[in-house]
């Protein structure tokens, strides 16, 4: 239990470092403060630092356990997002929080005015205060349950988990009489309890990231394939032009249409389409490698940037093995058992850029995708032109 506590802080501890955010923090101090209060009941600080007095850390140990209750039922709350539209919940998760608070500074005071013999009876005390804690918190999920969260019946195990925790450790500290299997049962529980909580916690915090950046309107990556759109694209594109312009070369920018995209969709749903863009999407990173800008113009359009060209000849190899890996037939639908033999049905267009073309990246990106689309029409399935400026005439398409 504690290698797994361990291990749980230190990811904690590293998304702190990673992010900063306020969930991330509040990731640590729970694991920080539930697994430490875990820690104390198991007797394993008296044992490695030699500690004789029992009595010295006994208001660490029953103060520590109703604050990460309290501390539980308001992270609840804040999880469960209704807390401001449920009455119910909001009694539990925020006034429950506030007695539990202060039960663990009465319960600090009592402990440390207290004289020895009164030891059990705290200990007790604070057991008893636990299991109410842990029966709060299965109440707040189990609500959230019956109003339709599709993640509380998951919380709700977690409770189930916590609540065997909090009996077992309590009855190791007490020195109750049983079966060895107990302790074991209640380091598993302890385990499942902060594994569970913690990936419900991320998949929330993923969840309202997703809906904030909705809001925000911010479509700067696609969801399915991860590659760059809108804005972003649109400076990428615009960096790796200003980089063939410091080192005086070409800019070339490829456009891949795929024509065929939603041909299955009518038949197999569209978890097809999902597949076949993160198959495209992986053939396309291998066949262009790490150091060029891969983004999205569409669902349809991918986009490859080759700054400062030094043959166009190899741009045209790339464009060939390009349009050969991704045109290759697959068998989709694997994963849901109704594999489909699938052909991307695909054209290719390659925009020249030269130096005195290198200030309209977004025209150029407009070109190359119109090409592509062209492409997809003609036998050869790649056309190239050179970008002029606006002011200039451009010149003929022609197969490539």
């Amino acid at each position: 239990m504690l290698g797994a506590l361990l291990l749980l802080s230190f990811a904690a501890a590293a998304d702190v470092l990673r992010s900063g955010s306020l969930p991330a923090w509040r990731g640590l101090v729970f694991v920080v403060l539930t697994g430490g209060s875990c820690i104390l009941l198991t007797g394993l600080p008296e044992y490695v630092f030699g500690i004789t007095d029992p009595h010295l850390l006994l208001p660490a140990k029953v103060a520590l356990g109703p604050l990460s209750g309290a501390l539980s039922l308001t992270y609840l709350g804040i999880w469960m997002g209704m807390v401001a539209e449920d009455k119910l919940q909001r009694q539990l998760s925020v006034v429950g929080a506030f007695l539990l608070f202060f039960v663990a500074i009465g319960m600090a005071v009592w402990a440390i005015c207290a004289d020895a013999q009164h030891d059990r009876t705290l200990l007790a005390t604070s057991a008893v205060v636990n299991l109410v804690s842990a029966g709060m918190a299965a109440t707040v999920a189990l609500r959230g349950m019956v109003m339709g969260d599709p993640l509380a019946r998951w919380m709700l195990l977690a409770c189930g988990f916590l609540w065997v925790m909090v009996a077992g450790l309590y009855a190791k500290v007490l020195h109750l009489t049983a079966n060895p299997w107990l302790w074991v049962l209640t380091a598993l529980a302890a385990v499942a309890y902060f594994f569970v909580v913690i990936v419900l916690t991320l998949v929330r915090n993923r969840s309202q990231k997703y809906l904030q950046k909705i809001a925000r309107g911010d479509h700067s990556h696609d969801d399915i394939t991860g590659l760059h759109m809108g804005s972003v694209l649109l400076s990428k594109v615009d960096d790796a032009m200003w980089r063939s312009l410091r080192a005086g070369k070409e800019t070339a920018i490829v456009a891949i249409w795929l024509n065929n995209l939603y041909a299955l969709n009518d038949q197999a749903g569209q978890h097809i389409e999902h597949e076949i863009r993160l198959r495209l999407t992986a053939n396309l990173r291998r066949a262009v490698g790490s150091r060029n800008v891969i983004g999205l113009m569409q669902a349809r359009c991918y986009l490859v940037v080759v700054s400062a060209v030094q043959d166009r000849l190899v741009v045209a190899k790339t464009a060939s093995r390009l349009l050969k890996w991704i045109s290759q037939p697959m068998d989709v639908g694997e994963i849901v058992g109704e594999p489909i033999s699938y052909t991307p049905d695909v054209g290719i267009g390659v925009v020249f850029l030269t130096t005195k073309a290198h200030r309209a990246p977004l025209p150029a990106m407009d070109l190359a995708q119109q090409l592509a689309q062209a492409a997809a029409q003609l036998p050869e399935r790649i056309l190239h032109e050179d970008f002029a400026p606006i002011s200039a005439d451009s010149t003929a398409t022609m197969p490539l």
